[in-house]
C-alpha cells in the first residue's frame, strides 16, 4: 500500500482480511468496520515499545543539532500533555482534524496506544523488533548502533535542568 489510507480502504471494502495499522486508524477499523483486534505493539514488544519514530538526515543532524533538540523538546512536551490531559488532547486533535477520524475514535484510540517518545525505556523493545526482522529474513545481519539517542539524551538532560 502506498499510504495508510489505502490500506484502511482495502480492509473496509473487504479486499484484504488482515491489516497491521496504527492508532487511531486501528480503533476506527474496529469501531466502524467490524475489525477484531488480534494484538497490539504492546503485546508484541512490551509496554515500553516506542510509538514514535523521528528520522533525520545525517547532514541535518550535523548542521542543526540545536534545532533538532528544540524539535524533540516540543514532541516530548506534546507526549506529556497528551498523557496528562486526554480530554484536552482529544479536543485539540479533533479541532484540527489531523487524523480525519471522529472525536470518539480519538478518545478510544489514545489510551490504547499512548505516545511513547522517551525511547530510552524502549531500547529493549526496539532490539526485539530488530531480532524479529532478522528471524523473518528482512535483514541478513543485525546492525549495531541502529538507534542514536544522543540528541534525545541531551535534550532530556537540559529539560531537567530548566
Amino acid at each position: 500500500f502506498t499510504d495508510h489510507f489505502s490500506m484502511a480502504a482495502a480492509f473496509q471494502t473487504k479486499q484484504v482480511d488482515v491489516v497491521t495499522h496504527v492508532e487511531p486508524y486501528a480503533t476506527q477499523l474496529v469501531h466502524n468496520h467490524g475489525g477484531v483486534p488480534i494484538a497490539t505493539n504492546i503485546d508484541a514488544w512490551g509496554k515500553d515499545a516506542p510509538d514514535c519514530v523521528i528520522s533525520v538526515s545525517e547532514e541535518f543532524l550535523k548542521k542543526y543539532p540545536e534545532t533538532l533538540k528544540r524539535y524533540l523538546r516540543a514532541v516530548y512536551k506534546a507526549d506529556q500533555f497528551i498523557k496528562n490531559n486526554l480530554d484536552d488532547s482529544v479536543n485539540l486533535l479533533d479541532k484540527g482534524k489531523y487524523y480525519k477520524v471522529e472525536k470518539e475514535i480519538l478518545k478510544q484510540a489514545i489510551p490504547s496506544q499512548p505516545p511513547q517518545v522517551d525511547l530510552r525505556v524502549g531500547v529493549k523493545a526496539m532490539d526485539v523488533a530488530v531480532d524479529d526482522m532478522l528471524t523473518l529474513g528482512y535483514i541478513k545481519k543485525k546492525p549495531t548502533n541502529i538507534v542514536d539517542l544522543s540528541i534525545l539524551e541531551k535534550m532530556l538532560t537540559e529539560e531537567k535542568a530548566l
